[in-house]
């Protein structure tokens, strides 16, 4: 079993991190591209990734990614 503490991905032009916080039970997310195009292609990848945990509150994430 494995346990990771963050996870960083690079794709569209730029990379997103998603790690644990060290004090809050969140899922801090930064996200950084060339373009704020660029920037909401990777959040919807990490939406698509999170979508099936009901438990997460990815509403900012989805107002980032449509707005």
């Amino acid at each position: 079993m494995y346990f990771y503490k963050q996870i960083r991905v690079s794709g569209y032009g730029g990379w997103f991190l998603l790690r644990l916080s060290l004090h809050d039970p969140v899922l801090p997310l930064n996200i950084e591209a060339h373009t704020k195009e660029d920037a909401a292609k990777l959040g919807n990848a990490v939406r698509g990734a999170v979508k099936e945990f009901s438990a997460l509150d990815i509403s900012a994430l989805n107002q980032f990614i449509e707005g």
